[in-house]
């Protein structure tokens, strides 16, 4: 079964998963191999870097139901 057959809201249920599972790897990884607590990973984001990525995660987590 292929993703045009899901619902509207199940591919974004699918969506919204995948961020999730993201963003676990991302904290997991990311602040474990830097030794940073989470307060310390937004404060030193850069302003303009940090506002495109999270433009693409919102864009990751709606790309199910924009690919049809």
């Amino acid at each position: 079964m292929t993703t045009a057959h899901f619902t509207p809201s199940a591919r974004l249920g699918m969506g919204f998963i995948a961020l999730l599972l993201l963003l676990v790897a991302e904290f997991g990884f990311v602040l474990l191999l830097r030794g940073q607590i989470i307060r310390e990973y937004f404060a030193k984001r850069d302003p303009l870097a940090g506002t495109v990525y999270y433009l693409m995660l919102a864009v990751f987590a709606v790309m199910p139901l924009l690919v049809r």
